[in-house]
């Protein structure tokens, strides 16, 4: 019975570390020193060389990482998110640019949260990557985007007032009708509006 039940315990295990090592945001926890005590894949391709068993004070595995905060400046170790949430801190969303020794930069959004005992005492802290590097690169193609749109759909409509006001301006008759109507149509709002 013994031997069933471990088994089974053994084939649990298995299935997790599986499904942890299969997800697409990088997943590390560590312990209150700020030891890894687990690490999937995706946090390896995003992180570099941090392992279970790894200090994320040790500065061997950090020989290749930079992390930038938004500003733009490198953080100094003890400012890394990774440790944080073992200390009893709990966040999301916050950003930051990793970068690799000949990798492209990777933008990130960290999310961690301290895990307790039955005492309420913290024991653990998982922290989990999301590359958002693709949704940066779409947020300033939209930007791009928006501003050219901008500036185009302003254009033709500065040529149009200018030919109208120019009609307006030039003599002779026979313009009629249309002179007496031009201010009331230059004044009207872009769209149709009355």
């Amino acid at each position: 019975e013994n031997a069933r039940i471990y088994g089974e315990e053994k084939t649990g295990v298995g299935e997790s570390e599986a499904v942890l090592d299969h997800m697409s945001v990088g997943v590390v926890v560590t312990d209150r020193s700020g030891r890894v005590v687990r690490c999937n894949e995706t946090d390896a391709q995003l992180m570099g060389a941090l392992a279970p068993g790894v200090s994320l004070s040790d500065a061997g595995w950090q020989t290749d990482l930079q992390i930038e905060g938004l500003d733009g400046e490198a953080l100094p170790p003890e400012e890394w998110l990774l440790a944080r949430a073992a200390q009893g801190d709990e966040f999301t969303g916050r950003e930051a640019t990793v970068r690799r020794y000949e990798a492209k930069p990777r933008h990130i959004s960290v999310d961690g949260r301290p895990v307790l005992n039955g005492k309420g005492e913290v024991v653990l802290g998982v922290t989990v990557i999301h590359d958002v590097t693709a949704a940066r690169a779409m947020d300033i193609l939209k930007d791009e985007f928006l501003s050219l749109a901008a500036h185009e759909l302003k254009t033709p409509l500065t040529s149009l007032k200018g030919y109208a006001q120019m009609l307006l301006s030039s003599p002779g008759e026979s313009l009629g009708g249309l002179r007496r109507h031009a201010p009331q149509v230059m004044d009207q709002p872009v769209g149709g509006g009355n």
